[in-house]
């Protein structure tokens, strides 16, 4: 039974994919955030002349440490304020200075952690000037900089601002490089910190070979520090497998992401019944093995990483920011199980939960518009998936005012490109809604903002920017507006041709796909002999891509086949339809022998030739291939058949007692068979047109 943690979201008060299924971007899934800092530096270089007047400052600073990572930030800053009478009586500059530093970012950290992100900044950027400045007096103090800038940097994370943490880990590193320290345990401990960091700001950018190489060379420090010191690292450790096997899950090499997860596991399993750190660190990993189960469809599996992720969470009194927003993604995976399952009612209410939470935070700043807007489209689009329309419309907008927000703040590709597929959402909604023109206005918008991003990075975004043109071009023609669709498809063209060098062989596909909807354009406004000559060039650019041997270049390959052969058949000339049948049959053979497509979509291009056979008085040949088309279909179980697959063994039913001259018996009996198949498809308006013509035929046959 799923559990919804209402207790839970209130205590958060306190202190606190293209299309649907889109994933949360959050960096906090993509790496583990520590809500405490070590300042080992800060004692190192400021007790060297170890007096009663520092003793107290750096008690304080250890509670406030000790108070920030039971999630207690109001107490900390607390602690922390009550430090500045004790720090105005240091005299020596560099004690003082080193204490103060410490001051401000323990205190920019528990800020961040209260959503009081702007104030937080300011801490920060004093505690940088006072520690720049402190590192002229005296170049030991330059460890304790890395480490406030590590620390800062991975707040910095939280709030998608890659370029400072970028600049920030890099600082550091050099610092921890530096010969006079770069023997030394304690700096080793702070270079692999550095490198774990950096290894997450790679993966979010994303440069995912840089953000391996960091990762792997922190495990290697780690390895060598646990041969010459008490301490383990495997905690340490495990939190660099978490994060690379996000890394290879993001990726696609499924294998080696659950190699890493299954590593840092054994670890925060056992490591999880002693700290309450190691708890959130575990349910994240096992939040994120659960969505890698659902990506390869392996839902049992999923189900039961994510329901212990979440029983790790009910069992906490209350919540950090990081495990809070953790646990709103964990409730979109759960309700992307829930909808592959067609259990509507708990995939909503998962999704009501993960909205609840995100919205508190919303509120709070627009830090977390991101992950706010995430919510929104996840939902929007889980109402049209459930035909609620007006909902659906409802949340999309909020998705696209969220998304607005975003791209005036950060005005990047990445921003313009999330704003973009909000625009083709709701879209796409509005078309369900029957509401062209503003589907259309959307799709324009998306448009533009896609062509002004490709220059950018065409390799990222122009998948994007085909797909929303080829959706516009679609809705166009939809409403019977060829000149607009075919405008926008001329435009399309041209823009594959300035990236052909970025699509390499995509490119011939695309440029084919291009084509032949453009034929189709033509098609349908009556111009047919324009149409063959557009879908020969469609053809011609496929012969191109197929050499890549792609099979999803093959599918399309044997749609262009068909309708070629259907486009001369018009212009009445049947050798080179019938030369085009026989290739589409032979074509999507192969593909149904290697489980591609099914058998029966082969059926339709015999069909075709039957017909053509009929049309030209060849009538056993028409025979032969009404028989094969048949014959395809008994390859495939009755119950498996979908709507499409009952729909063309209909229509070849219908077809072959139209054109083949049958007695009244074997008519009968394939209409009888054609009746059969339909019915159970007969809630789809299609298939009960079909049912009722092959009614009336049944009707004339039994007179």
């Amino acid at each position: 039974m799923l559990k919804f943690l209402s207790i839970l979201i209130l205590s958060v008060c306190v202190f606190n994919v293209t299309l649907f299924g889109q994933e949360s971007k959050s960096v906090i899934l993509k790496g583990v955030f520590s809500g405490v800092c070590d300042f080992n530096e800060l004692q190192r270089y400021t007790l060297k002349s170890s007096g009663k007047k520092l003793s107290e400052p750096l008690r304080l600073i250890n509670q406030a440490l000790l108070l920030s990572d039971k999630q207690n930030y109001d107490s900390a800053l607390s602690v922390l304020i009550g430090m500045t009478p004790l720090l105005e009586k240091i005299k020596n500059p560099i004690d003082k200075n080193s204490l103060l530093c410490a001051q401000e970012v323990l205190s920019g950290g528990c800020l961040f952690m209260r959503g009081e992100q702007l104030k937080a900044q300011e801490r920060f950027n004093n505690a940088l000037s006072i520690m720049m400045e402190q590192v002229k007096v005296s170049s030991d103090c330059a460890v304790l900089l890395a480490r406030c800038e590590a620390y800062i940097a991975r707040i910095e994370l939280l709030m998608n601002n890659f370029p400072l943490a970028d600049r920030l880990c890099k600082e550091a590193l050099e610092v921890y490089s530096d010969s006079k320290f770069s023997c030394l345990n304690f700096a080793l401990e702070g270079k692999a910190s550095v490198l774990n960091s950096f290894g997450i700001v790679c993966a979010g950018i994303p440069h995912y070979s840089n953000a391996k190489k960091k990762y792997e060379e922190a495990l290697e420090i780690y390895a060598l520090l646990s041969k010459q010191n008490k301490k383990s690292y495997e905690f340490e450790k495990a939190v660099i497998f978490s994060n690379l096997g996000s890394l290879y899950d993001n990726v696609g090499s499924y294998d080696e992401a659950l190699l890493n997860y299954n590593k840092a596991e054994i670890v925060f399993k056992d490591l999880s019944k002693f700290s309450n750190s190691v708890e959130s660190s575990y349910a994240k990993l096992l939040t994120d093995k659960g969505n890698l189960f659902r990506k390869i469809s392996l839902e049992d599996s999923a189900f039961a990483c994510l329901n212990t992720a979440l029983d790790i969470f009910v069992k906490k009194t209350s919540l950090s920011v990081a495990d809070s927003i953790r646990l709103s993604i964990l409730y979109d995976n759960l309700a992307s199980l829930y909808i592959a399952q067609k259990n509507f009612r708990d995939a909503d209410e998962c999704y009501n939960c993960s909205y609840k939470i995100k919205k508190i935070f919303s509120q709070k700043s627009d830090t977390y518009l991101d992950i706010w807007a995430d919510v929104l489209g996840n939902y929007g689009m889980f109402c049209v998936l459930t035909q609620d329309y007006d909902l659906a419309i409802y949340y999309l907008q909020e998705a696209v005012l969220a998304r607005q927000k975003l791209e005036e703040k950060f005005n990047n590709s990445e921003s313009k490109n999330d704003l973009a597929v909000s625009f083709d959402n709701l879209a796409y909604a509005y078309i369900l809604n029957n509401d062209y023109s503003s589907a259309e206005i959307n799709y324009e918008k998306s448009s533009a903002l896609r062509l002004d991003i490709l220059p950018f990075d065409t390799g990222v975004y122009l998948d994007s920017y085909y797909n929303t043109q080829c959706s516009l071009s679609g809705l166009y023609q939809t409403q019977n507006n060829y000149d607009k669709a075919l405008e926008i498809l001329d435009g399309l063209l041209e823009t594959l041709k300035r990236f052909s060098d970025t699509l390499k062989v995509d490119y011939f596909y695309k440029t084919a796909v291009t084509y032949y909807n453009t034929a189709l354009i033509y098609s349908l406004s009556g111009n047919i002999g324009t149409a063959v000559s557009v879908m020969e060039h469609s053809w011609q650019n496929m012969q191109k891509a197929i050499k890549s041997d792609s099979l999803g270049y093959f599918v399309e390959a044997g749609n262009i086949l068909l309708k070629l052969g259907n486009l001369y058949a018009d212009i009445s000339d049947f050798d080179r339809s019938e030369e085009y049948y026989k290739k589409c049959i032979d074509m999507r053979q192969m593909l149904s022998q290697k489980g591609v497509i099914p058998y029966y979509e082969t059926s339709a291009a015999y069909n075709n030739l039957a017909l053509l056979y009929c049309k030209t008085l060849r009538k056993e040949k028409a025979k032969e291939c009404f028989f094969k088309a048949q014959k395809l279909f008994e390859l495939v179980l009755k119950d498996d058949y979908d709507i499409t697959g009952a729909i063309a063994l209909a229509q070849t039913l219908i077809n072959e007692y139209e054109c083949s001259g049958l007695d009244k018996v074997d008519g009968q009996r394939l209409v009888e068979n054609a009746l059969e198949i339909l019915k159970p498809f007969l809630e789809f308006s299609q298939a009960e047109y079909f049912y009722n013509c092959l009614q009336k035929i049944s009707s004339t046959l039994k007179k």
